[in-house]
């Protein structure tokens, strides 16, 4: 997938919206501007993420390694959504690990030794029951999202998401200019429309069942129907 910088999307920003070039000075600041692409790539995410497997698109890994007697290991910078946590018990088992009950809601010592640890997200970090008594390697696999902090960053994205954040971005500093941001509502909504259709990966599956007659020749159990 191609990167963007966060500034080129500013730049569009700025066009679309007529602003004259950002600096700290401007109507709408080098910080503001930020801060709005910021929560357009973050709209984005949700967009992305409210379909079936797109987590994904955002999905990275990395290793955790527990320390004796510490109950918690912190997780990676710009986690945002656990999607597999395992443990490296040898060069050739990879336990994943459940979360843990309501009953474990205090950690106590014990060895990992002939149990499957279990854990629970607190915070920042991954509480583990029982607590190491030993280093560990953890296997995180994890969402993390889209979150600018600088107009230097670069944004992996499908082709024609940074458009899409670009006019939620114009759409936004429309609404803090008290204009009417509605020619921009629509081409947005043109945008999300093939941004949707983009995220079905398998466009030509099966979406339902078209002949649920009854017959004896179609393998259907109880009599024929296939609920």
């Amino acid at each position: 997938m191609p990167t963007v910088l966060v500034s080129a999307i500013q730049e569009r920003v700025r066009v679309l919206c007529d602003l004259p070039v950002y600096t700290t000075d401007t109507p709408i600041t080098s910080a503001m501007i930020l801060d709005l692409v910021k929560v357009a790539t973050e709209l984005l995410a949700g967009l992305v993420g409210s379909a079936a497997s797109a987590e994904l698109y955002f999905a990275t890994s990395a290793e955790l390694t527990t320390a004796p007697g510490i109950d918690t290991v912190a997780l990676p910078a710009g986690f945002v959504s656990l999607l597999r946590l395992s443990w490296q018990k040898s060069a050739t088992q990879d336990l994943p690990l459940e979360v843990a009950s309501v009953d474990n809601f205090d950690a106590w010592p014990g060895t990992w030794s002939g149990v499957t640890p279990r854990y629970r997200l607190l915070g920042e970090t991954v509480q583990l029951f029982p607590t190491p008594d030993a280093v560990h390697t953890l296997n995180v696999f994890y969402a993390t999202g889209l979150s600018p902090t600088s107009a230097a960053d670069q944004l992996v994205l499908r082709a024609g998401w940074d458009l899409w954040i670009g006019l939620q971005a114009a759409m936004l500093v429309r609404a803090r200019q008290q204009k009417d941001p509605s020619d921009l509502g629509a081409l947005l909504g043109k945008v999300e429309n093939d941004l949707r259709a983009q995220l079905k990966r398998d466009r030509w599956g099966v979406r339902r069942v078209r002949d649920v007659r009854p017959g004896g020749d179609r393998g259907y159990p109880r009599n024929g129907r296939w609920w």
